[in-house]
């Protein structure tokens, strides 16, 4: 076999070269391409995943929010129902009534109620309640009123100044000045036939 010249080697040399470089290119278009497509795919599908999860985590944790607002606003509710009286009950507001102003050192002068108006499930009676007493007095019959365990609501009230007369055991009678109030109250009441549960006694 003849010795290759110069020329020949530096030929196959080039030719080499030429397979090596051939041999990456299609390395990197069937091996390397796909691999980056797979990989880049993968990822794609994990952040997909991902994605998909925490808008789960958001929906379950907005669920349990939900459940445990709606537990609440059913809390308050009953918790509300249990202020209201039934309507055959309607005395026992007037036996407070009675005892705040005992307790308060002032004198009930009246009480009225007008006929109720349905609002909802429930009436709104309105109600005229008219003190006289103390300025101490009238405002600590008003301060029981705030805190009393009723549905009821104050729609406005006034006072003015008038005077009583007061006897003495002598016989003798005097002249003060009290305050005067009247009080144009919203008190709620449960109708007959309405709920019956958790109704204030």
């Amino acid at each position: 076999m003849a010795a290759l010249s110069n020329r020949d080697i530096r030929a196959l040399k080039i030719l080499a070269a030429f397979l090596a470089v051939v041999g990456l290119v299609a390395l990197y278009i069937y091996v390397f391409l796909p691999q980056q497509e797979r990989l880049t795919k993968v990822r794609e599908d994990l952040q997909t995943v991902e994605m998909q999860l925490r808008a789960d985590l958001t929906r379950l944790n907005k669920a349990s929010t939900a459940e445990a607002d709606m537990k609440a606003a059913l809390e308050q509710l009953r918790a509300e129902e249990a202020l209201i009286c039934d309507e055959d009950k309607q005395a026992f507001f007037i036996r407070d009534v009675e005892e705040m102003a005992k307790k308060s050192g002032v004198k009930v002068n009246s009480m009225r109620f007008t006929d109720g108006k349905a609002i909802g499930r429930f009436n709104d009676i309105a109600t005229i309640i008219e003190v006289t007493g103390s300025y101490a007095g009238v405002k600590s019959f008003y301060d029981y009123l705030e805190v009393l365990n009723r549905k009821l609501a104050v729609r406005n009230f006034s006072f003015d100044l008038q005077s009583e007369v007061v006897a003495a055991k002598d016989g003798s009678t005097t002249q003060k000045d009290v305050l005067h109030s009247i009080c144009n109250l919203s008190l709620f009441i449960r109708p007959k036939g309405g709920v019956q549960g958790g109704s204030a006694k």
